[in-house]
């Protein structure tokens, strides 16, 4: 009797968010929990439609790509998408106010939304944890430099992630093999990982990196001269470099 009582037990589902997942990504996934009722076009609605605001958001913008902490979440039937990303966002506030994002940032002397998005760059562009160091320094010596940042990744976020080919010189605000500077907004959605890499950079003087295994592992090297010969390793290995 006790039991009827309570009424029909409330039925809870799960998506999983890896890391490195786009906001477009974390909605389709959403969007195939059918039995949980938000639909992949409500949670890009309330992603990207400027209900759900985070404190890292810049003014001006709907967009909460970056800003969605990875994690396994439970959605309980009757929850809405607003719910849902409202609590991405705040798992995300939270863990980067535990990391010290903020600090980190004005010690670099970025806004927190720039570190972020160097962190989204280094989730797409990293397999390995020792190699994410590596990466996020490259990026901020770029930048200094003056020189665009190189990463393949953002033209393809920004071209939607095509499956052919594709020219490096194609006109995209989001082509940063061209662009100087970072993209418009972060690539991917980050983990604890890549954003303590791109708060807390190694001191180096590498402007390259390359992918020179199958298996993922990342060179580094300093001068254009170091690069061509990394270069040429990752050719040996028939990688598209």
């Amino acid at each position: 009797l006790y039991i009827l009582q309570q009424g029909p037990i409330p039925v809870t589902y799960q998506v999983v968010v890896p890391e490195g997942f786009t906001v477009r990504q974390i909605a389709a996934a959403v969007g195939h929990l059918k039995g949980a009722g938000i639909s992949e076009k409500a949670f890009l609605q309330a992603a990207m439609g400027g209900q759900v605001r985070s404190p890292y958001e810049p003014a001006g913008s709907n967009d909460l790509e970056g800003l969605l902490f990875p994690a396994t979440y439970p959605i309980q039937q009757g929850e809405t998408a607003d719910d849902l990303v409202q609590y991405m966002v705040a798992t995300f506030d939270t863990h980067a106010a535990t990391l010290g994002l903020t600090a980190a940032a004005h010690r670099l002397g970025y806004s927190p939304y720039q570190v972020i998005t160097v962190a989204s760059i280094v989730e797409r562009e990293v397999k390995f944890q020792a190699d994410r160091g590596g990466v996020a320094s490259v990026i901020y010596n770029r930048l200094r430099r003056g020189i665009p940042i190189g990463a393949e990744s953002t033209l393809l976020y920004g071209l939607g992630d095509p499956k052919g080919p594709v020219a490096i010189t194609t006109p995209n605000p989001y082509n940063t093999l061209v662009n100087k500077g970072l993209p418009p907004t972060p690539i991917s959605n980050p983990g604890i990982p890549s954003l303590e890499a791109a708060m807390n950079p190694p001191k180096t003087t590498y402007l390259y990196w390359v992918e020179i295994n199958p298996d993922g592992a990342t060179s580094f090297a300093s001068t254009n001269a170091q690069f061509k010969h990394l270069q040429a390793e990752c050719r040996a290995v028939r990688l598209g470099c």
